[in-house]
């Protein structure tokens, strides 16, 4: 069975009702799929409280959850302080934040973060909430980020989302997660021209069921590196495990 990591999962989602699911439901659902890894995190929540529950769930399962930092720019120098202690302290991989929770966020609230995420080496996982410019400001503010785009940019939005690949092609150090893609003749597009080893699997389960993803993954025309790149070496490099 071939290697796989999901890149982008909920213990808290951002439905319309905020569900919470246990780390013990992802990893049954994780099961089903064959899926190996699991990067989780929570969010709708303020900063310490997204990642208290995160800790709480991730920990039943160490060999198979990855625990992601989670916070909320507007908290100002408390999400800056939250995100060292995340990593610092708990020794977490990544970063995720959320453009569209409490409407859209300006890019000086959010550089200060990505320039954490640099300092420590992990990648943050962001997504924009379609809002492309403040996509390249960040993109040319803090370069040295690993940052990985959620949902190709803009999973409902065909037109928005090439703008967002042509973003990609213009900084070549951006990837994208492709999860929740609602146009998924479009990430065959991605594929051909920003190339595989950008790219990265994500279910943005465990609500959609991964199983959901992978089909459009299975779907593409890519070869076996390829799949292998987008499914599970990509998201192993950016976070340094084996």
């Amino acid at each position: 069975m071939e290697p796989i990591l999901d890149f982008h999962c909920h213990i808290k989602g951002g439905d319309l009702y905020r569900r919470e699911v246990s780390g013990d439901q992802i990893v049954a659902t994780a099961d089903e799929c064959g899926i190996g890894r699991t990067v989780v995190f929570s969010i709708c929540l303020p900063g310490r409280e997204s990642n208290d529950l995160t800790w709480r769930e991730a920990r039943k399962h160490p060999d198979r959850l990855i625990p992601f930092a989670h916070v909320v720019p507007i908290e100002g120098l408390l999400a800056l302080r939250e995100v060292e202690r995340c990593f610092g302290e708990l020794g977490w991989l990544g970063l995720k934040l959320h453009c569209g929770e409490n409407g859209p966020v300006p890019a000086d609230l959010i550089v200060p973060l990505l320039r954490v995420c640099a300092q420590y080496d992990r990648p943050c996982l962001i997504d924009m909430g379609g809002q492309l410019d403040t996509a390249r400001e960040l993109a040319e503010a803090v370069p040295e980020c690993k940052l990985v785009i959620a949902h190709l940019g803009a999973p409902r939005d065909e037109v928005l989302l090439d703008r967002f690949v042509a973003l990609g092609l213009a900084y070549p150090h951006l990837r994208f997660d492709l999860s929740y893609c609602h146009v998924p003749w479009k990430m065959q597009s991605a594929v051909d021209l920003l190339g595989a080893e950008r790219l990265l699997f994500g279910s943005d389960g465990p609500l959609i069921h991964p199983r959901i993803e992978l089909a459009k993954i299975a779907c593409l025309d890519l070869k076996p590196d390829q799949r292998r790149r987008i499914l599970h070496d990509n998201a192993v490099s950016l976070l340094g495990i084996a």
